[in-house]
Order: C-alpha cells, then sequence, then structure tokens
C-alpha cells in the first residue's frame, strides 16, 4: 500500500536528507583540510560540491512546500533540479534571500540542473565547473536552512 505524504511531511523529510548531505560534505572537507588539500578548485572535491549542491535545492524544495506551494509543480521540467528557479519562487512568497546567496544560487544553478557535478566535469568540454570556497556555500546552506522553519518571516 502506497502512503501519500502531505506538503509538511516531506519538506520534513527534504530537510532531514539536506542535513544528512550537508553533514556527509562536512566530513569530506575536514578531510580535505586536515590534509592541508585545497577545496576550491578541485576535481577531487566534486563530491563535496555535489553533496552541498543536492543540500541546496533539498531546502528549497523544503521551504517551498512549508508554504504549501504545490509538490505536483516541483517536478515540472523547468524547476526539477533548477536552483535559481526554485529560489525566484521562494522569492514571490516574499522571503527575503541575502545578495550572497542569490548570487551562489544563480552561478550554480546551471551546473547542477545539467548535472555536471554528477557526471560531466571531467571532460573537457569548454564549460567551467564552479567550485566556490566552502565558506560560500556554507553560508547559503545556513540561510536556506532558515527558509525552510516556517515562522521565519511569519510567512
Amino acid at each position: 500500500m502506497e502512503v501519500e505524504y502531505d506538503n509538511i511531511g516531506i519538506a520534513a523529510t527534504y530537510r532531514m536528507t539536506a542535513t544528512y548531505f550537508k553533514i556527509s560534505a562536512d566530513v569530506l572537507a575536514k578531510d580535505f583540510i586536515s590534509n592541508k588539500i585545497r577545496i576550491s578548485g578541485n576535481r577531487k572535491a566534486i563530491p563535496y560540491y555535489y553533496m552541498i549542491s543536492h543540500a541546496l535545492e533539498l531546502l528549497l524544495k523544503c521551504a517551498l512546500l512549508k508554504r504549501n506551494f504545490p509538490k505536483s509543480k516541483l517536478k515540472n521540467s523547468t524547476l526539477r533540479h533548477n536552483l535559481i528557479g526554485l529560489l525566484d519562487e521562494l522569492k514571490n512568497f516574499g522571503i527575503p534571500i541575502t545578495e550572497d546567496t542569490y548570487n551562489t544560487i544563480q552561478i550554480i544553478s546551471d551546473q547542477h540542473k545539467k548535472h555536471r557535478l554528477r557526471y560531466d566535469f571531467l571532460f573537457d568540454d569548454g564549460l567551467l565547473t564552479f567550485t566556490p570556497e566552502p565558506n560560500s556555500l556554507n553560508s547559503t546552506y545556513d540561510e536556506l536552512l532558515l527558509t525552510g522553519a516556517i515562522s521565519t518571516f511569519g510567512k
């Protein structure tokens, strides 16, 4: 028997899954740092960036679902894996987003949507893979984590 979950149940699952991805990314980052290996610009660190990128997608979807955004729209091809599209939908609810977070999401959105962090980053196809400093992504993660709290900004 298949169980139908409501938006709040799905949002909670997305938030927890995002947390697991972030914890795993942090473990990987700590290993790089303890071995004095640079993370930003390092192809070996792509799994770190994939985990953070996926965590951000889950947090955006969580925040939207908490605001009763139709879960069916999240599977729409224009929003599916589209970080900037999801962020713009969240902004339509009047949720303030810092310029730093918006810029970070805007830069990583295309590579996330096209699954470059999963499949294509090792191919020399002339496209750059954006690998910002972890502190930038951590700030973005922290900000988006707060947007999943329904009481945030009274919305």
